[in-house]
């Protein structure tokens, strides 16, 4: 298996880049399979817990972000069951996170779980979020994207990673696989045609043995 980051602002393009590498993927007969860590929060909303509150459009808040440590202890061992026990060989198994700086945030997953892993970070500014927030909410075809207020993404959103994932994030946390950092702030076709190097490292025209978990 080959487990896949995808991390950067909601809005930011995390949803397309993970249809588009996984339309590639299965143009070579690989399974694309993905975990959001917004699925577990959801769930923890859903059961009445205080860390939330409900927000407009069928969203949620966050009130107490320490429960992203608890989720994202719940989602590694998600991803290791499933990798142990159901995944294919040569499967891509790409995980979502919320989080507003990423040279924290890693802590909370088991350095093993990290190191062998690939990590795509996408780049977009604070208010092309919001706008794309607004957009998905108002055209919601064709999307899975939830609505997050522009309270918590000014707030809770407002750190940019972007210096830090294009320097110190591999060497802090030992990673090493590829770590790619990658602007979206064009049309959806500049932004695939951004993604196609990486997705190329994820699919060589012959598929070798793979590193499992």
């Amino acid at each position: 298996m080959v487990k896949v980051f995808l991390l950067g602002r909601p809005g930011s393009g995390k949803t397309t880049a993970f249809h588009y590498i996984e339309t590639c993927a299965h143009e070579k007969d690989i399974r694309s399979t993905r975990f959001r860590e917004y699925e577990i929060l959801r769930g923890m909303f859903l059961a009445g817990r205080s860390e939330f509150r409900k927000a407009k459009h069928g969203g949620f808040d966050i009130l107490d972000f320490s429960v992203v440590n608890e989720s994202a202890y719940l989602l590694e061992k998600k991803i290791q069951s499933y990798a142990r026990f159901e995944a294919q060989e040569n499967e891509l198994l790409f995980i979502e996170l919320v989080r507003d700086s990423y040279e924290q945030a890693m802590h909370c997953f088991s350095s093993a779980f990290l190191q062998d892993s690939y990590f795509l970070f996408i780049e977009a500014d604070l208010e092309t979020c919001i706008q794309r927030i607004h957009y998905r909410v108002a055209h919601p075809a064709g999307t899975d994207g939830h609505f997050v207020s522009d309270h918590i993404l000014r707030n809770y959103y407002a750190y940019d990673n972007k210096d830090y994932m294009a320097t110190r994030f591999r060497t802090d946390y030992n990673i090493q696989k590829m770590v790619e950092v990658i602007e979206n702030t064009g049309s959806p076709d500049e932004f695939r045609k951004k993604l196609k190097p990486f997705t190329d490292v994820l699919l060589p025209e012959k598929v070798a043995s793979v590193p499992s978990l």
